[in-house]
């Protein structure tokens, strides 16, 4: 049986690369697709809050279309769809490297040795050793030039659209409500006519956690078929 404990990751990429590390694998569509299960099943298993899932549930939406691609090679992606999982790949790269990074300057913080310097001058003493006709007016000028020139420096940060994540706790209590008013529905109806992956998954976690509980009742008649919804007496 596959068991983590929540503690070990600090976060959905962290998770990720443990799984792919385990199995001595390169960071490819191949290796995203084998693993996909495993992160699914840790997600099925975690013991966190749903806003703190939220951040594995986007993940997981990209590794089910990876994972997708590769039973299904002939599924055709969007443009969107393809720079998704890109991305998730180009971030992963780079989590590893900041990864092994920080554990190398841990190592180097352990020595208690906080002053670094180029190769060539390693072994040369440090020292202020400023021009002979340096004055301290001189010196004060200076600083004060570069001042202001920083504070006169228009910087302009990056912007970035941010997505408002669907709480999984909120989209339970939503459906009952919808239920406790309509005997019959389709997937398609209360997960309404989106494009955003996250508040489909999150709308098909809340319905199979309904079903579990027995608010409702799931059928489809056939593969790949619409999912009919039957509400069951919710009081």
């Amino acid at each position: 049986m596959f068991n983590i404990q929540t503690e070990k990751f600090s976060g959905p990429l962290d998770l990720l690369l443990r799984l792919i590390e385990e199995r001595n694998l390169e960071i490819t569509d191949i290796s995203l697709s084998n693993v996909t299960n495993e992160y699914l099943e840790y997600i099925k298993q975690a013991e966190s809050n749903s806003n703190e899932l939220a951040d594995f549930l986007v993940i997981a939406s990209t590794l089910i279309l990876i994972k997708s691609k590769a039973i299904l090679p002939t599924l055709e992606l969007s443009q969107e769809e393809t720079e998704e999982i890109l991305d998730l790949k180009e971030r992963l790269i780079i989590y590893k490297i900041f990864k092994e990074k920080s554990q190398y300057i841990l190592e180097l913080s352990k020595q208690k040795n906080y002053l670094f310097s180029h190769q060539p001058f390693s072994n040369v003493e440090t020292i202020f050793s400023p021009p002979k006709n340096l004055t301290l007016e001189m010196f004060e000028k200076a600083f004060v030039e570069v001042l202001d020139l920083y504070q006169q420096e228009k910087i302009i940060l990056p912007t970035k659209k941010v997505k408002i994540l669907v709480n999984l706790k909120e989209r339970i209590n939503n459906l009952l409500s919808i239920f406790k008013t309509k005997d019959k529905c389709s997937f398609k109806e209360i997960s309404g006519n989106t494009e955003d992956k996250i508040n489909i998954v999150v709308t098909f976690l809340a319905i199979l956690h309904l079903a579990k509980d027995g608010f409702i009742t799931l059928n489809q008649d056939n593969n790949f078929g619409e999912i009919g919804i039957v509400s069951n007496e919710i009081n």
